[in-house]
């Protein structure tokens, strides 16, 4: 019964100590214009709030942005 266990054992760590771990995969960084209005934009759809601060600076922004973010 022993013997089983140890058989058992010696595949179970034989694989474990072959699986390779692959490094990182480095993503590619995109520069995005007006990163903070989106940003603004986004909590304020996750929190279904509107604040005075994010409305007033949507407000004053252009309204190509504000197009291009509305759903």
């Amino acid at each position: 019964m022993t013997w089983r266990k140890l058989v058992i054992l010696a595949i179970l760590g034989a694989g474990c100590a072959s699986s390779s771990t692959d490094p990182p995969s480095t993503k590619p960084v995109y520069e995005v214009a007006n990163l903070d209005e989106r940003a603004f934009m986004l909590l304020m759809v996750d929190r279904k709030l509107y604040e005075p601060f994010v409305v007033a600076r949507m407000r004053d922004e252009d309204l190509g942005l504000r197009a291009e973010l509305a759903v």
